[in-house]
């Protein structure tokens, strides 16, 4: 994401501390296979990668979003969290966790995420927002906490109105793309993507 739409920088978040430890080893793995005179020093350095190479200012506009991606692990509903201190931000997506969010942490919980994306952002910042539908809930095995605050959901996806009430403006919905087909079946997630705008 962050190559294709060249961002100046990006932060991956998830809870779950070894998904974050997979994804540092993959930017590495990365850095390493790309050109030396492609990656800047400071790159190498941040990520554990010391191969020595001289760095050209063009080379170093064209690859700084390999210097400036970040991955941290982080939970969105915690008592003592703190905002990141990239923050803040002009976008954030929250693409397939909804639903875990829901589960792990209740309604209130879900209420608390949104807000604080809301406060991550800058004036004018968007959200992307992939809610799972309500019926994927019950395809999970639930631990005693989840199945709790499943039966005690009163919101439900695509929780458009509930972000609205965190003070975020609906501006667009983008449709759900036809599923793609393989051997095996659908290829890949067909949710729509709500976009939602905070007040500049």
């Amino acid at each position: 994401m962050g190559q294709k739409f060249n961002c100046m920088s990006v932060l991956g978040i998830d809870i779950d501390e070894k998904l974050i430890e997979n994804a540092n080893d993959e930017l590495k793995n990365v850095i390493n296979l790309m050109d030396p005179l492609d990656v800047p020093l400071s790159a190498r350095l941040a990520h554990g990668v010391l191969e020595e190479g001289s760095v050209t200012r063009e080379a170093l506009k064209r690859n700084r979003v390999v210097r400036n991606v970040q991955f941290q692990a982080l939970n969105w509903t915690a008592e003592d969290w703190e905002r990141p201190a990239q923050s803040p931000f002009d976008v954030v997506t929250c693409l397939s966790v909804s639903k875990w969010i829901h589960l792990n942490s209740g309604d209130n919980g879900l209420v608390k995420a949104f807000k604080r994306m809301f406060d991550v952002l800058n004036p004018g910042g968007v959200l992307f927002l992939e809610p799972q539908p309500w019926q994927s809930y019950r395809k999970i095995v639930f631990d005693p906490k989840q199945l709790e605050h499943f039966k005690a959901a009163k919101l439900r996806p695509p929780f458009t109105e509930t972000v609205v009430k965190v003070g975020f403006v609906h501006i667009d919905t983008l449709a759900a793309p036809k599923a793609q087909q393989s051997k095996k079946g659908n290829v890949g997630f067909c949710r729509d993507v709500y976009v939602f705008k905070k007040p500049d």
